[in-house]
């Protein structure tokens, strides 16, 4: 970590890729493999949508028989906030703020839960920007 910091410039910028892993059944509905053996019937809208403490009674939504008891195969999972949280505490540690960062890679995958995270220094030049050109434009 220490031979990464000093390799560190004004003009640095970086990839960084984060590979998330999780358990299998935190990405993926069981219910998707699962189908409704007969219809529902229509819903009471009278009927309580909390019990006498206060918690959520679930009630499965109108369904058909032979229709998938989950809407999608793969779970909602923010990795977004991860990568936040994780830029956060990669500037902290090794001061590179994530405005150093010209591209991102997010992948979500199963296997033992934990997270990966590749921080490559990249050219500029692989984004565009010439250095020397904005140097003389910038006289």
């Amino acid at each position: 970590m220490q031979k990464f910091v000093r390799g560190h410039t004004d003009e640095s910028i970086y990839d960084v890729t984060f590979l998330f892993y999780f358990n299998k059944w935190d990405l993926v509905n069981k219910g998707w493999f699962k189908f409704w053996t007969k219809d529902s019937k229509p819903r009471d809208t009278n009927l309580p949508t909390h019990d006498e403490k206060g918690k959520k009674i679930n009630r499965a939504p109108p369904h058909k028989a032979g229709q998938r008891k989950a809407k999608t195969l793969y779970k909602r999972i923010d990795v977004g906030n991860r990568r936040k949280l994780l830029e956060d505490t990669i500037a902290m540690i090794l001061g590179v703020d994530d405005s150093l960062t010209f591209n991102l890679e997010l992948i979500k995958a199963v296997g033992p839960p934990g997270v990966f995270i590749r921080l490559t220094e990249t050219s500029p030049t692989m984004y565009g920007i010439d250095l020397e050109e904005l140097e003389l434009e910038a006289s």
